[in-house]
């Protein structure tokens, strides 16, 4: 077992979880509640309507119930990025896609676009996609993608933007930065924004 010091996250308890079991409980005492009349108050006419109806209800009971055992102990995770070894693994990613009409190129090259921002040593990173569906669309796409990533990688880096797909990021009411009092910053926003809409990239957004 790893030793404490090295873990990658420690979980803690959430708080307020004594009102959620609270709630829980309040909100059984309402099904079984429920349950109890559909079963001791059958009435004589229209059985089946009201059988149907319990049916739906004891449905709607056990899957509360099933929802219980991941909500009934929540708990938060904080993560410790420094105690990452320096030597970090290679990383195979795989995009999957099949159908561009229920997975639009733009999407697919903004995933693509995003991963290849990854804060990772770029020597250690690979990317794959795999279009079942063989669209020329989604291969202009990616295309498109690998060329606008020439200027979008060196801006997300630079100034550590979040989110990092470019549609996300240029939609966002705020875009995030970690050196926001960087005078070039603006500049080079508007650079890279420009860009992509004067080289018929404007498809990302």
């Amino acid at each position: 077992m790893a030793s404490p010091n090295y873990r990658l996250f420690t979980p803690h308890q959430a708080p307020g979880r004594a009102l959620f079991k609270l709630y829980s409980s309040l909100f059984a005492a309402g099904i079984f509640s429920v349950l109890y009349y559909r079963l001791t108050h059958i009435p004589a006419d229209h059985r089946l309507l009201w059988l149907l109806l319990s049916l739906a209800e004891l449905w709607f009971a056990v899957m509360w119930l099933f929802q219980q055992s991941f909500r009934w102990n929540p708990t938060d995770h904080v993560t410790h990025p420094e105690r990452l070894p320096p030597n970090l693994p290679p990383v195979d990613v795989m995009v999957c896609t099949a159908d561009p009409d229920r997975e639009p190129p733009a999407l697919v090259a903004n995933t693509l676009l995003s991963l290849m921002a990854y804060d990772y040593d770029v020597s250690k990173l690979a990317f794959y996609l795999s279009d079942d569906g063989g669209s020329e669309l989604t291969f202009h796409a990616a295309y498109q993608a690998s060329i606008f990533a020439r200027h979008w990688l060196p801006f997300c880096r630079k100034y550590n933007v979040e989110p990092r797909a470019p549609q996300a990021f240029f939609f966002s009411s705020e875009n995030s930065v970690a050196d926001t009092g960087s005078g070039t910053f603006r500049q080079d926003y508007n650079l890279v924004k420009v860009t992509a809409i004067s080289k018929s990239f404007c498809f990302l957004f």
